[in-house]
């Protein structure tokens, strides 16, 4: 499982990456459209960045530190998308704090980072001892 997660996400953040740069080297022949695409597909899914992260360092972790990691990703993602799936694109909330697809993202993706560091230290720390 840990490999098919570090695959998933890798590849998943390659194309990320590829749809930040497609305009640059004339991938798209509609600048607007593409760009309008481009950034509504990157903040869509942009919490699968830290997924990448998270899976690069549990790979090389035990066995229980990603499972419980993982227990907790597989039903945080999907909410956190599904999330920026239904926020709209720009405006909404209130004039302090709008609420707008770019900054769900940002800030349901650092509660994940937040959170997935404290479980893998919290059960590193709880393995330490078993062997």
């Amino acid at each position: 499982m840990k490999k098919y997660i570090l695959i998933f996400s890798s590849i998943f953040t390659i194309l990320l990456l590829i749809s930040g740069i497609a305009r640059p080297f004339k991938l798209c022949a509609d600048y607007w459209k593409c760009m309008e695409l481009n950034h509504s597909f990157f903040v869509t899914f942009s919490p699968i960045l830290p997924v990448f992260i998270f899976s690069l360092i549990t790979y090389f972790l035990s066995e229980a530190i990603f499972s419980a990691w993982y227990k907790f990703s597989r039903i945080y993602i999907p909410i956190c998308i599904g999330l920026i799936l239904i926020t709209p694109e720009y405006g909404g909330g209130s004039f302090i704090y709008p609420i707008q697809k770019g900054s769900v993202a940002f800030y349901t993706s650092l509660l994940y980072f937040g959170i997935s560091i404290i479980i893998i230290l919290t059960k590193s720390y709880t393995t330490r001892g078993q062997k």
